[in-house]
């Protein structure tokens, strides 16, 4: 099984392949869905971008307000070649300490997938914690979002998600690759789950047939 968790991982798997790569979703399935939460004039980061093209997707959907990050310095040298023609900013840093950031920085935090590799990873409850502090720390305190797309299940991620108290989230459920259907749900104070599916005929029972976005909202009056 591949140690997703670990810097050496990615070091070795962006030397063998350089060519982009997306995980879970492209931009053509995420475009709608995507403009609905950030307005053109918002300061986004993407957090372990690896060789995405969510950068210049993004950039060439009118959002010009684009930077991202990864932990692999091979990574970065490969965007950063990719990028120049366009002026995008990639820095390595670590998204469990992200020196480089400012303090209520960026209207928008955008995650494909890193927030499951923490989760592979060793002491992966603590260093959870850390990556949500540190995007936190980063966003900008009036409007801020942190959009996490993830093949986690809500009845996972949102035990961490929820633990700071500090964001509302709405939860879509996106189908894998074969379907481009999107499905809100939402939360539920009575029922058993705390979720209930807007849309009764979505498959709802076969979770593995999703990814899911997490929308997290700041919520008003944070200290």
């Amino acid at each position: 099984m591949a140690d997703y968790g670990t810097l050496e991982y990615w070091e070795e798997r962006y030397k063998k392949d350089r060519n982009p790569y997306d995980w879970y979703q492209k931009w053509d399935m995420l475009e709608n869905l995507l403009k609905e939460y950030i307005g053109k004039d918002d300061k986004i980061l993407i957090v372990g971008n690896g060789t995405s093209r969510l950068p210049e997707d993004l950039y060439d959907g009118g959002f010009r307000n684009v930077e991202c990050m990864d932990i692999s310095l091979t990574a970065v040298d490969i965007m950063h070649e990719r990028l120049a023609s366009r002026g995008i900013k990639c820095q390595v840093s670590d998204v469990l300490n992200m020196v480089q950031f400012l303090d209520n920085e960026y209207n928008i935090v955008l995650d494909k997938g890193t927030f499951d590799t923490i989760l592979c990873s060793e002491n992966s409850y603590v260093k959870a914690d850390q990556m949500l502090k540190e995007i936190y720390r980063i966003l900008n305190k009036e409007n801020g979002k942190y959009i996490c797309i993830s093949y986690g299940q809500p009845s996972y991620r949102l035990t961490y998600l929820k633990t700071m108290n500090k964001w509302d989230v709405d939860v879509l459920s996106v189908k894998k690759p074969m379907s481009s259907n999107i499905y809100k749900l939402t939360h539920n104070n009575n029922s058993n789950d705390g979720y209930q599916n807007e849309d009764s005929n979505n498959n709802s029972d076969r979770p593995d047939l999703f990814h899911y976005i997490y929308i997290c909202k700041l919520k008003k009056n944070n200290e």
